[in-house]
């Protein structure tokens, strides 16, 4: 401190220069929840859909930060990509005639739908990769992949139930009544998490399959996450 005090540094002018900082930081997180909002459809499925003329109009740091967290959580991971990793995904997304079509990044695939929006879903290969599995009983509750919340309620089940993908396994047992997505349904639906009791779908809330043994309930954490919440 005194020599900082030297040049003029007093504790004082640190802490002054620390309250601007964060009075800035508060200021572009409020951007970024705002460009979140009205950016980017998210489904209760995982994914989102990020509106291209939205994050190519936005202050870059924005659209960095908004983009850095949607892979994120849409990804499930802990952290997000690379800095220099989001740029140029932020230069791809932003520019319609980019090329190629698609790309993969912290745990995602992003595909453009067409010149307006860019879809951001979970990578296939890394959730095989990863491959959670989160055992529960009656009563528990947990985290699948990093992306839902899950709960299981009830007390006529017997024994520990996993929660897994549904993959094209489940996909064959849902049978062409199941409800799916509206955005590449069979795709997206298959890295969706449902339970199962050995090689048993039991069931999968958001395509409709609700038993009356036990109550299992998915929610795709994002709102919280993203906003900060």
């Amino acid at each position: 401190l005194s020599a900082f005090a030297e040049i003029g540094l007093t504790a004082s002018r640190i802490a002054s220069a620390a309250a601007h900082l964060r009075r800035a930081r508060e200021a572009i997180d409020a951007d970024v929840a705002a460009l979140i909002a009205n950016g980017v459809e998210l489904s209760p499925w995982g994914y989102g859909l990020a509106k291209v003329e939205r994050f190519a109009a936005a202050p870059r740091e924005v659209a960095l930060r908004a983009l850095s967290r949607l892979l994120e959580v849409v990804g499930g991971g802990d952290f997000p990509p690379r800095f220099e990793q989001i740029e140029a995904a932020l230069d791809w997304l932003a520019a319609p005639q980019a090329k190629p079509k698609g790309r993969t990044l912290g745990g995602c695939r992003m595909a453009r739908r067409d010149s307006a929006s860019v879809l951001i879903a979970r990578e296939e290969a890394a959730l095989t990769k990863r491959n959670p599995v989160l055992k529960l009983k009656c009563g528990e509750i947990g985290t699948w992949d990093g992306r839902f919340e899950v709960a299981l309620a009830g007390t006529s089940g017997e024994g520990t139930y996993e929660v897994r993908k549904l993959g094209t396994a489940g996909l064959k047992r849902l049978g062409p009544k199941a409800r799916l997505p509206s955005v590449e349904p069979h795709r997206i639906a298959a890295t969706a998490p449902v339970l199962w009791q050995g090689e048993r779908l039991v069931a999968a809330p958001l395509a409709g399959l609700k038993p009356a043994e036990v109550g299992f309930s998915v929610r795709f954490n994002a709102l919280a996450r993203l906003t900060g919440g």
